[in-house]
């Protein structure tokens, strides 16, 4: 009887070696890295003025959608307190203004009582901002009364939106529009260049706010 013997298993030193690549082919060649470089520059200067575009977009969004939350919450602070509040947006009244906002709420529950009261909110889209925001400038507002500093919206506790000097509704800015209802047109802007596309703010007599799109842009020329 022929014994059977069998071949020992191979141990780890025994298995064949890969062979190891030419010294020229070892990692990433300079030429590689250089055209690696290239392609990522090209791609980044394509998509900078994209990006670029999107921001300023965001940031113009941004400072009107602080028109909204103002406005919001005017309109229920004014009915949880029953006290009137006053939204005062930019200081001067003027064109190309920057944009600031300022929410006081009044003594009492007239609209002549706001001046004198207290400051509950406010922020600024100026230049060297204290809170490191865009700038961002009123380019148009309607209607007409809104030229004066003494006249912005006054929130009322019944929840309408009326002028701060008479407390009575504003007037249209043109015919066919609604009366009472206040507009606001801000843009984007460096230095003395503006960027982009206006969006435009809509304050209702009762005291909603919303963004309009499509509007007229001649009807929200109430300050020249």
């Amino acid at each position: 009887m022929t014994k059977r013997t069998t071949s020992p298993c191979p141990q780890p030193h025994d298995a064949p070696r890969r062979p190891r690549p030419p010294r020229g082919q070892l990692g990433t060649t300079l030429t590689e890295l250089f055209i690696g470089l290239f392609i990522v520059s090209l791609l980044a200067a394509v998509a900078t003025p994209g990006v670029a575009s999107l921001v300023r977009r965001q940031n113009l969004r941004s400072a009107a959608e602080d028109i909204l939350y103002a406005a919001g919450l005017a309109r229920s602070r004014a009915r949880t307190n029953r006290r009137a509040y006053g939204l005062q947006v930019g200081k001067t009244g003027l064109k190309d203004e920057f944009l600031t906002l300022t929410l006081r709420r009044g003594t009492g529950t007239s609209c002549d009582t706001i001046p004198s009261g207290t400051v509950e909110y406010t922020v600024e889209y100026t230049p060297t901002n204290a809170q490191g925001l865009a700038e961002v400038a009123i380019v148009a507002r309607a209607p007409s009364e809104l030229s004066s500093i003494t006249v912005f919206p006054c929130f009322k506790p019944d929840g309408r939106m009326v002028r701060s000097d008479t407390g009575l509704a504003f007037r249209a800015p043109e015919k066919g529009w609604y009366a009472g209802d206040v507009y606001y047109e801000l843009r984007r802007i460096n230095g003395k260049v503006k960027m982009g596309t206006p969006l435009q703010v809509r304050l209702g007599y009762n005291g909603t706010a919303r963004l309009t799109y499509g509007s007229d842009l001649s009807k929200l020329q109430g300050v020249n």
